[in-house]
């Protein structure tokens, strides 16, 4: 899958942590398959809810270098429509004079 050029893109995508994180609370191990939540400084981090307790980890300012994106149709999809919502496909559009 390609990767998104602007952070904004990540929003809504699925991905595989590469190594284990953690926030104030709370780690997640390597591997965990997380859904990725809209942040300006980096990527935010959104676990599925626990099965036995319902617990759901949120871990902000990620780097995308810590996360490997899932080959997915749902992702391509998702990651077309956030760049049809801004108009832009990864670079800005100008011209140079």
């Amino acid at each position: 899958m390609r990767t998104p050029k602007r952070k904004m893109d990540w929003a809504g995508l699925t991905c595989i942590t590469i190594k284990s994180m953690k926030n104030g609370l709370q780690i997640i191990p390597e591997g965990t398959v997380c859904r990725i939540g809209e942040n300006k400084r980096g990527l935010t981090l959104e676990t599925e809810k626990c099965r036995c307790c319902g617990v759901q980890v949120f871990i902000k300012c990620v780097h995308e270098s810590s996360v490997r994106l899932i080959d997915s149709e749902e992702n391509e999809r998702t990651l077309k429509e956030n760049e049809a919502k801004s108009g832009k496909s990864g670079y800005w559009n100008y011209k140079m004079h």
